[in-house]
């Protein structure tokens, strides 16, 4: 079994749509509990993020703004990988696939509400100020030290994985597009991707 059919079959066993279900259950369930948090506080969370591009300025507490935290946790969220699965849904599923992903997109909003609840609630900020989150933190805190191999397991493949859907599918839609419009090199396209990235990173959380 070669690379491209190893990796469309574990598409096909992670990603099928018994996962589609799972994905639209918790976000219904997390919705019930939180009394529709996505609809009840859309308010609130427009003036604490959108509103708070005064803080960029002002420098108040933390590392980064609400603004800067809620741009990187959408562009986490909405990426390459929503673009081109939209149209490779439409393509593939006609427009009626616009309707589960409206759907599976109001209910996901409060699965992503959820994770950022627990990420604020579980981190940890040490001496020198740094702050350390994420899922394999509320893990590994929320759970428990018996679940600490999961939390583990979890910071083991989000590494791997952050190679082949992070960087590596955005670098190469951008590529691809110059390479087929511009005939720029894919090579010289991730080399000045690369070189934007390392400039701009300093820029974003030294304020």
């Amino acid at each position: 079994m070669d690379i491209l059919a190893l990796n469309e079959y574990l598409n096909r066993a992670v990603y099928g749509e018994w996962m589609m279900v799972v994905f639209i259950l918790v976000g219904l369930y997390l919705s019930l509990r939180t009394n529709f948090v996505q609809f009840a506080r859309l308010g609130t969370a427009l003036r604490e993020t959108l509103g708070a591009i005064r803080e960029r300025f002002l420098r108040f507490g933390g590392h980064i703004t609400p603004f800067q935290a809620a741009m990187v946790a959408v562009s986490a969220t909405i990426g390459t990988g929503h673009i081109i699965g939209m149209v490779g849904a439409v393509v593939l599923g006609g427009p009626g696939a616009l309707l589960w992903m409206w759907i599976a997109y109001l209910v996901g909003m409060a699965t992503k509400f959820a994770e950022a609840v627990l990420a604020v609630h579980f981190r940890r900020q040490y001496s020198d100020g740094s702050v350390l989150g994420g899922p394999m933190v509320y893990i590994r805190y929320g759970l428990g030290p018996r679940m600490a191999w999961l939390a583990a397991l979890f910071a083991l493949f989000t590494a791997v994985a952050a190679f082949g859907i992070g960087n590596l599918s955005q670098a190469g839609a951008v590529g691809a597009a110059l390479a087929q419009e511009f005939d720029v090199p894919p090579a010289i396209t991730g080399l000045l991707v690369a070189l934007l990235v390392g400039f701009c990173w300093p820029e974003v959380f030294a304020r």
